[in-house]
């Protein structure tokens, strides 16, 4: 079905036609004024330093935008499937009469099927939002999403970082403040919160035992009612996504705010399963490596960077090379670690410490590279 004229989508492929353009018009040497997305009229009267900034602008970031809107497109759409998922669980255990037990036998095939896409499903979300974190979280404008989807916190930690919102499940009850969509949705699939599981065994993943890590049936309710909740959030950062602007501002924060934190990455990847392995304190990062999230912020970051190319090179060659190279450099380090532990390589807190500790002294070199050059450029970084 075509969408309305008006929507996300409608305006998205309008603003990709003009960025288009603009691309094309600038590199024939031409500048004009730039027309808004509602085609609404600019004075003739209108500076022409103006007019080529804006078109300057829009062309600078037009690889940062289409990444994000790539991004904030997949998100809902694998949380959509992941709420389709959790609506044909429920349905499924309201017809076993809100029985367990008998949910586990009745039609195992059917719940087996149900709970593997619902999993699928929040693989395919995870990396989708991984990789525009380092916007998302970086941008003062958006910042609020990171902690709703993927670092807040439970109000039960405590007011610093913990998360706004509350999952009402039914008339009788509700989550308050219970932590991010993430870890709301991989806990209770995969069975890390004991209060929403069902502690019914199940084998879930089809390999011939229910007794294997994640074998338990989640609680129908809650994977419901958390699944529904990520979808409507995931909508409402797509269009406040789609709404902004990308300044330099914005690029320059993004990267001095989200480069320098792989210290507490590698300290939740040291108590996950995948290097803790059943003493794990992390009720997350159980379903993906948080070396995979790492390495999906750096790639995002990435682009960030590529955005203010140009403008680094006209600041410092040096310096830009320097932070070019020092952030690949950093990516491709992490990437090697998570390609090793994929191919079996089994890492300590020792060797988590020890890897962290590099990580994140090449990240607060490139931070502070990349200060210089924003503060030499005159551009105000908000961090």
């Amino acid at each position: 079905m075509s969408e309305p004229v008006g929507t996300a989508s409608s305006t998205r492929t309008r603003r990709l036609i003009i960025l288009a353009v603009v691309v094309l018009a600038l590199a024939a040497g031409g500048t004009f004024w730039l027309a808004s997305l509602n085609d609404d009229s600019k004075p003739a009267s209108s500076a022409a330093n103006d007019t080529t900034t804006t078109s300057t602008s829009n062309a600078q970031f037009a690889g940062l935008r289409s990444y994000v809107d790539e991004h904030t497109d997949s998100l809902v759409e694998h949380t959509t499937e992941l709420d389709a998922a959790a609506a044909t669980y429920l349905e499924l255990f309201e017809a076993a009469d809100g029985d367990y037990e008998r949910l586990a036998t009745d039609d195992p095939t059917a719940v087996r099927a149900a709970l593997e896409q619902a999993r699928t499903a929040w693989l395919a979300a995870n990396p989708a939002y991984e990789e525009m974190e380092g916007v998302v979280a970086g941008v003062p404008s958006l910042a609020k999403y990171d902690v709703s989807i993927d670092a807040g916190a439970p109000g039960s930690d405590g007011p610093d970082g913990a998360v706004e919102f509350d999952v009402k499940v039914n008339d009788e009850r509700t989550l308050t403040k219970p932590g991010n969509f993430f870890l709301l949705t991989e806990a209770t699939l995969w069975g890390t919160e004991p209060e929403w599981s069902s502690e019914v065994a199940f084998d879930v993943d089809g390999d011939g035992t229910d007794s294997g890590f994640g074998d338990l049936l989640p609680d129908a309710e809650v994977l419901r009612a958390v699944a529904r909740d990520f979808v409507t959030e995931a909508k409402t950062l797509r269009t406040d996504a789609d709404a902004w602007i990308p300044t330099e501002g914005d690029a320059f924060t993004a990267l001095v705010t989200m480069t320098p934190t792989m210290g507490e990455y590698f300290n939740a990847w040291k108590q996950s399963r995948f290097v803790a392995g059943d003493k794990a304190t992390e009720r997350g990062f159980v379903a993906s490596s948080r070396l995979d999230d790492v390495v999906g912020i750096l790639s995002g970051l990435g682009v960030v960077r590529a955005s203010l190319d140009e403008r680094m090179v006209a600041t410092d060659p040096a310096a830009a090379k320097a932070a070019k190279d020092n952030l690949a450099a950093l990516t491709a380090f992490v990437d090697d670690l998570r390609t090793q532990e994929a191919a079996g390589t089994k890492f300590t807190a020792q060797d988590a410490d020890r890897h962290g500790a590099d990580a994140q002294e090449q990240a607060e070199q490139i931070a502070a590279t990349i200060t210089d050059l924003g503060r030499e450029a005159g551009v105000k970084i908000d961090a």
